[in-house]
């Protein structure tokens, strides 16, 4: 191996003015790239992840209800002058409708790169010109999808297993453990996940929602001499819960409310009724009061069977990914720890440091938090939540 020569009289080659800087000051060097390696982490963890790129879509959609109509004349009443109107709106590549019963709706398309500010005034302007026939109660709605406003995650709970309902009686078992998990969805699980950071809304679908049914005998109505209109009033007049106003006593001040709302089915049978010979009848001497289901409008099945939905809205700037996977703990999915929860875990074994020990107790806090989901929820399925909570 030669070693180089040096030849006398020949200066020797300064080194480059970076790499004199990085020579004579390792110090402050090593503090510039821990400085960046700390504020690029930093930022690696809160750098927003979402599932859908932030893009607009040039489309609108403007739906009008038409109460009562058949489909032929929501074509021929709403559907065909609002597309001749819509039709001259500046951008516009493609228009489709579909009319329905009651229903009309017309989705436009406009060519991308549209400012699309400017062509839902352009539509709004030609709505207001639009004459509607008579029957349209509302004006047309203007509709804009927005694919950030789909829930990150849906989440299935479902009931005892179909061979279950068997024998007598297997229909109303059926829709008290649809009706007992809804109230339990609504009134429980809906508020602790709303309370979590990084969740928006929750909405609850599908299942049995109770209601107090007054079904009215119009035979014994008629021979009572009462009307329907007689039983609404008395039950309005009879249920309130109003604000009295103040009332002051030297320096004190008290609020005052009437509180005379129904609180039970016997109170509601006996509202009194009275006709207008001045007569007094009892609500249950004309009707039969009970507790039922409301009418349904959304039906959600899972493989064919009946659940109950949960719909998980983000708030607009939170992370999908970090959101994802606090609904999965939460719900005691099988979820592998992060690795900075590895990370924070092997740390906290050689030192302790409060800063450490905060962030270990919030991962801690999230099992806590499934465990909980678990006793609100019925027996059967709490014992076995991985075959009753599905993600859909």
């Amino acid at each position: 191996m030669t070693e180089p020569v040096h030849v006398p009289g020949e200066a020797k080659r300064p080194a480059p003015e970076s790499y004199r800087l990085a020579l004579r000051r390792p110090v402050t060097m090593a503090m510039v790239f821990l400085t960046l390696i700390v504020f690029g982490w930093k930022s690696y963890q809160e750098l927003p992840i979402s599932l859908m790129p932030d893009i607009s879509y040039p489309t609108l959609s403007v739906r009008t209800e038409y109460e009562g109509a058949a489909p032929e004349d929501v074509e021929k009443l709403v559907t065909r002058p609002l597309e001749e109107r819509l039709s001259i709106v500046n951008g516009v590549v493609e228009l489709s409708s579909v009319s329905s019963a009651g229903l009309s709706e017309i989705v436009m398309e406009f060519r991308w790169g549209t400012d699309m500010n400017v062509a839902m005034q352009d539509v709004r302007e030609s709505l207001d010109i639009f004459d509607p026939p008579e029957g349209v109660t509302q004006k047309p709605v203007i509709l804009r999808y927005d694919p950030t406003l789909d829930p990150v995650m849906r989440v299935a709970i479902l009931g005892r297993d179909a061979g279950a309902y068997t024998g007598m009686g297997a229909d109303e078992q059926l829709q008290a453990d649809l009706t007992e998990i809804r109230e339990v969805a609504e009134k429980q699980i809906k508020s602790d996940l709303e309370a979590g950071a990084g969740i928006a809304e929750v909405r609850v679908k599908g299942g049995r929602e109770e209601e107090i049914q007054i079904l009215l005998d119009s035979a014994r109505l008629k021979n009572l001499g009462l009307t329907p209109a007689q039983v609404v009033t008395a039950l309005q007049q009879q249920n309130v819960n109003l604000s009295g106003g103040r009332l002051k006593e030297g320096r004190t001040e008290y609020l005052v409310r009437t509180l005379n709302e129904f609180q039970s089915i016997e109170e509601i049978r006996g509202v009194i009724i009275r006709s207008m010979q001045g007569q007094s009848f009892r609500l249950d001497d004309v009707a039969r009061i009970e507790l039922g289901t409301k009418e349904r409008d959304t039906i959600v099945r899972v493989n064919g069977q009946e659940v109950v939905e949960l719909e998980i809205y983000k708030e607009g700037d939170a992370n999908v990914v970090q959101v994802s996977n606090k609904l999965k703990e939460f719900f005691g999915f099988t979820h592998r720890e992060s690795f900075q929860e590895r990370m924070l875990r092997r740390q906290a074994k050689f030192m302790s440091s409060p800063r450490i020990d905060e962030m270990l107790e919030r991962f801690d806090r999230r099992k806590k938090l499934s465990d909980k989901l678990r006793t609100r929820l019925p027996d059967y399925i709490a014992e076995n939540a991985e075959k009753h909570l599905v993600l859909i």
